[in-house]
């Protein structure tokens, strides 16, 4: 591994000897079967982990109040969306009427538009669109700056100074999903109790769930499309249910997670990834999928939410000309 480049921390070796046989028997081809090397590689990347947020949309309201002598022409709102935020297609409305806007992108952000034509003292718009958040970096607050743009009687155009709303994005949480699988080499054939060899997956997952709060725990057994011959289960869900009941006990027992945050479900052969005609695609078939949902323990809360820890979801600009 030294000669590719991979740290040897990162590595765990262990030897069975001749404890561990693929095959019982002792023909040659049996002894050729058990004498094997294993190599187990689990792909745990925190940065690349699907990241959602909460709130995962927030709503921007836009009001525009003319209260000039002087009649307009070619009046617009234009709204620069700040990075982070992009807009919902189809949730713009215009005094509750559905009406889209002209999306220009930008570099760094999404520019929005909205055409009104002429416009008389006592004019009166409220725009209100959806954004969708797809992006947070902690202690950076982004601004929503908006501004209007008309025509005067002598054909020049002009230009309001921005009015921007502050977009608390900072306080944003990620909420983080990860997904692991064991597969059949951690459970003996036919049974549901956990092997030692699961061992280290075990504590890689109970150092996931220790750095996450809030966290919800899925369990999903699986087994192949060949029928079980086993007097303790009488059919491979009842099987796929107790290995996803024995992996969640010692998940408990090594990461002190209450009980009632899994959710464990048995899936039988219902749901394959690979052909079971195969012994090689039997053997992925059979196996145990984790998934973790919860609150990332670095997100950041500043000091500007709510008492009760929310954060304020509608942002909204006046503009008074």
């Amino acid at each position: 591994m030294t000669r590719y480049g991979i740290d040897p921390a990162r590595i765990r070796a262990v030897g069975y000897g001749p404890d561990r046989p693929l095959r019982p028997g002792r023909t040659a081809l049996d002894l050729q079967a058990n004498r094997r090397v294993e190599v187990l590689v689990y792909a745990d990347d925190p940065e690349s982990a699907p990241v959602r947020y909460e709130p995962f949309e927030v709503d921007v309201q836009l009001t525009l109040l003319y209260s000039g002598e002087v009649p307009l022409s070619g009046l617009s709102v234009v709204d620069d969306i700040p990075a982070g935020l992009e807009y919902v297609p189809s949730s713009s409305r215009v005094d509750d009427l559905p009406r889209e806007p002209f999306i220009e992108p930008g570099a760094r952000h999404q520019r929005l538009s909205w055409s009104f034509g002429a416009a008389s003292t006592g004019f009166q718009r409220i725009i209100r669109y959806r954004a969708k958040v797809v992006s947070a970096q902690a202690d950076v607050t982004l601004v929503s700056p908006a501004r209007l743009l008309w025509q005067g009687i002598d054909g020049t155009r002009h230009e309001s100074d921005p009015v921007s709303a502050q977009v608390a994005l900072a306080s944003t949480e990620r909420i983080q999903e990860r997904r692991y699988t064991l597969e059949s080499v951690f459970f003996e054939s036919g049974r549901a109790d956990v092997l030692p060899l699961a061992d280290s997956a075990i504590e890689m997952i109970r150092t996931r769930v220790a750095e996450m709060r809030d966290v919800e725990i899925l369990i999903e057994g699986h087994t192949d499309s060949r029928p079980i011959h086993n007097s303790e289960y009488p059919d491979n869900v009842a099987l796929s249910l107790a290995r996803a009941e024995r992996l969640r006990d010692a998940l408990v027992a090594a990461a002190g997670v209450d009980a009632s945050q899994f959710t464990l479900r048995g899936h039988g052969a219902a749901r394959p990834v690979a052909s079971n005609t195969t012994a090689t695609g039997r053997a992925q078939n059979r196996r145990v999928e984790i998934t973790l949902v919860g609150r990332s323990l670095s997100s950041h809360q500043p000091a500007d939410t709510s008492s009760d820890g929310s954060t304020p979801a509608q942002i909204e600009i006046t503009i008074v000309r």
